[in-house]
């Protein structure tokens, strides 16, 4: 998601470049001073950590009732929700920044060093959100 992002806001901002900014992308994956490549990766571990909890949750779920089950369902759900949300929020404002012509900032990308972090925390906010939003409909579905 990152270099989708990377890719489509420098895109917005100069879109007489689009061809440039598709063939200079891979060598900017390893290049010294922008290294895309460990951005995706930092990028990538709350959605690792969400995988890996989704499928502890879902191996629980065998042995509760399928109408219990419901809430927690929503519960991963709003989990992912968040986790996607922070990251694509970052991801745009970081990159928004950079390529803005009226003042990129050069030590916005510093942001992605605390996304895990901002992503991790809230996640279990977005569980709890989630598990509520899902006992009510179980409320009114009953």
């Amino acid at each position: 998601m990152p270099w989708i992002v990377r890719i489509l806001v420098e895109a917005f901002y100069k879109p007489e470049q689009i061809v440039v900014i598709l063939t200079r992308f891979p060598f900017l994956l390893f290049a010294s001073g922008h290294n895309l490549f460990l951005l995706g990766l930092i990028n990538a571990v709350p959605f690792v950590v969400f995988a890996f909890l989704t499928r502890w949750r879902y191996r629980m779920s065998a042995m509760e009732n399928a109408k219990t089950f419901r809430s927690h369902k929503w519960g991963v759900i709003g989990a992912g929700f968040v986790v996607f949300a922070m990251s694509l929020f970052i991801q745009l404002v970081v990159w928004m920044d950079v390529f803005n012509p009226k003042g990129g900032s050069s030590t916005a990308v510093i942001a992605f060093v605390f996304l895990p972090f901002y992503a991790l925390a809230l996640m279990p906010v977005g569980y709890l959100v989630g598990w509520f939003l899902g006992r009510v409909s179980a409320r009114k579905s009953a």
